[in-house]
């Protein structure tokens, strides 16, 4: 599986998608339709998260139809950007992590989805992920998700 890294100043939880799906799209890992996809997503089923830590992710997500080769975008972003929470869509997070999946089987998409959840637990994973930069970043998630 692939990782990308992005850092940029967003104003919206649909920019900062949007943002996370383009890497992806230029990259080839998925089509165009994915970003819609994934904003569509998450109009209807929200993805914050908030954290035992007092911070927050979120995790959008878009049909496997549309994932040629299973990837994850991750955009750091500059301020924090408001998601509405997964398990209370009425009630918002500040999000500045955004893990956007892109993930082309079922089964593969719950075991990355059960592994980040537990990772979001640890304070110091989140930690890690405001502070290193591009490539420590990358190789750090990498071996995360290859752990255990």
């Amino acid at each position: 599986m692939k990782i990308y890294f992005t850092e940029k100043n967003v104003s919206s939880d649909l920019e900062a998608i949007e943002v996370a799906g383009s890497v992806l799209v230029q990259e080839g890992r998925v089509m165009p339709e994915f970003i819609t996809a994934c904003t569509d997503r998450e109009k209807i089923y929200p993805t914050g998260l908030g954290l035992p830590s007092g911070q927050a992710v979120a995790m959008p997500h878009g049909e496997s139809s549309f994932v040629k080769e299973d990837s994850i975008s991750i955009v750091r972003t500059q301020t924090p950007v408001v998601f509405k929470r997964m398990e209370e869509p009425d009630q918002t997070v500040k999000c500045q992590l955004i893990f956007n999946l892109a993930l082309a089987t079922g089964g593969k998409h719950i075991t990355v989805l059960r592994k980040l959840m537990g990772l979001f637990q640890d304070e110091m994973f989140i930690q890690n992920c405001m502070q290193y930069d591009n490539i420590s970043l990358i190789k750090y998630v990498c071996e995360q998700l290859e752990e255990g």
